[in-house]
C-alpha cells in the first residue's frame, strides 16, 4: 500500500489552505485548487526566494474565471507539502486578488503527482504515492 501523508488544512470561508515550503527556506500559505492547472506563487515569495523576475523562463496566461494578462513563469527547486515532495516543478508568479488571504495557489502541477482526498471532517489533506509503473 502507498504511504498517505496527512496534512492539516485551514479553512479561510470557503477555501482551503495549507503551509508549503519551497525550496526547502520559504513557507507559504497557499490555496488548494484543484481547478488550477499551474502551481502559482505571489511576487513576494518570488523576491523571498530570491527570483528574477526580469529573467523567467517564460511568461504565460492564467486562465480561471478570468485571463490573466501574461505573468512570469519560474522553476522551483522544490515543493513541499508535509513529507510529500515535487522537485522541478514551473509556478506562475501573479498576485491573487486581496480578499484572498494567501500567498498563492497548490494547483494540479503538484496535486497531479499524489491521489489525493480531502477529509473535511477533520481538515486533512490527504497525499499518497501513485503506484510505480
Amino acid at each position: 500500500m502507498a504511504r498517505a501523508d496527512r496534512v492539516p488544512l485551514t479553512r479561510i470561508g470557503g477555501l482551503l489552505r495549507v503551509s508549503v515550503f519551497i525550496n526547502g527556506r520559504v513557507q507559504a500559505r497557499l490555496i488548494v485548487d484543484t481547478g488550477a492547472a499551474r502551481f502559482v506563487v505571489s511576487p513576494r515569495i518570488a523576491e523571498r526566494l530570491g527570483i528574477d523576475l526580469n529573467y523567467p523562463l517564460g511568461r504565460e496566461r492564467l486562465v480561471g474565471v478570468g485571463q490573466s494578462d501574461l505573468v512570469p513563469v519560474v522553476r522551483l527547486t522544490r515543493v513541499q507539502v508535509g513529507a510529500s515532495v515535487v522537485d522541478g516543478i514551473l509556478a506562475a508568479v501573479y498576485d491573487l486578488p486581496p480578499e484572498i488571504p494567501t500567498d498563492g495557489l497548490l494547483g494540479l502541477s503538484f496535486l497531479s503527482h499524489f491521489r489525493v482526498t480531502f477529509e473535511f471532517d477533520t481538515r486533512t489533506l490527504v497525499l499518497r504515492e501513485l503506484p510505480r509503473r
